[in-house]
């Protein structure tokens, strides 16, 4: 009978405290599970790994992966968002210091860790029972980020000015009843705000030593790959037309 096992995609956030996963910094945060019930996602998603990774035996090993927010081609989330800001004239404006540290991973590299972790549990088993973080390592600010991914669109904000985040929190809930009157959902928001100005990004040190993961592809090439398959998908959505 062929070994089975079970690598589990789980999420960077699966561990955020339960007090408030938003109000919260985690520059090194362990690998221990806390489930937040504020993120929608959080709760069922802690759940399942719980189960999954106290399920692990010797004939049938589980693991977790925790992502960071994923780059990649053709991206559906992270990319568009940050594209549409330039349409809307939104890319001069800092929310809160701007200086706040933020994971993110190339989806390659996610990849990597997958068949990284299928074959410890393979073989050693070391991964069993454990969940780690799967980031590129390379802790960004939110501004920089940002910045870096205009600039792959030809685009450098003339000017800049900063917004204090409590500034920015009553804008995205005025910006929300707006929307609601208007029976539109608009891209800026106090969920916005909140995770633009938090500190998230966690020790990758777990999945090195284990698995020996490596991320293989850096944050500011997986910036230039992304958007060079995604600037199109991007301008689609604006309504654009192919030639």
């Amino acid at each position: 009978m062929d070994s089975q096992k079970y690598v589990r995609l789980s999420l960077s956030h699966c561990p955020y405290p339960s007090h408030n996963p938003n109000k919260h910094n985690h520059p090194h945060l362990s690998n221990l599970l806390f489930p937040s019930q504020s993120h929608p996602h959080t709760p069922p998603q802690a759940l399942a790994e719980s189960l999954i990774l106290s399920s692990s035996t010797p004939t049938f090993p589980t693991c977790a992966l925790r992502p960071a927010p994923i780059l990649g081609p053709t991206d559906p989330s992270i990319l568009p968002l940050l594209h549409a800001c330039i349409a809307s004239h939104q890319t001069p404006f800092i929310l809160g210091a701007g200086t706040n540290l933020q994971d993110y991973v190339y989806v390659d590299n996610v990849a990597d860790a997958h068949v990284l972790a299928a074959a410890n549990l393979l073989n050693s088993q070391t991964a069993a029972g454990l969940a780690m973080f799967v980031t590129n390592g390379e802790p960004v600010s939110a501004r920089d980020l940002c910045v870096a991914v205009w600039g792959q669109f030809g685009h450098v904000p003339g000017w800049q000015v900063r917004v204090p985040e409590r500034v920015a929190w009553w804008a995205g809930w005025v910006a929300e009843w707006a929307d609601w009157a208007v029976g539109s959902e608009g891209g800026f928001s106090r969920g916005m705000v909140s995770d633009g100005c938090r500190e998230r990004y966690a020790s990758i040190g777990l999945a090195r030593r284990v698995l020996g993961y490596r991320p293989r592809v850096g944050l500011e090439e997986g910036i230039r790959r992304s958007c060079e398959v995604s600037g199109l998908f991007c301008w689609l959505g604006e309504g654009g037309e192919m030639g």
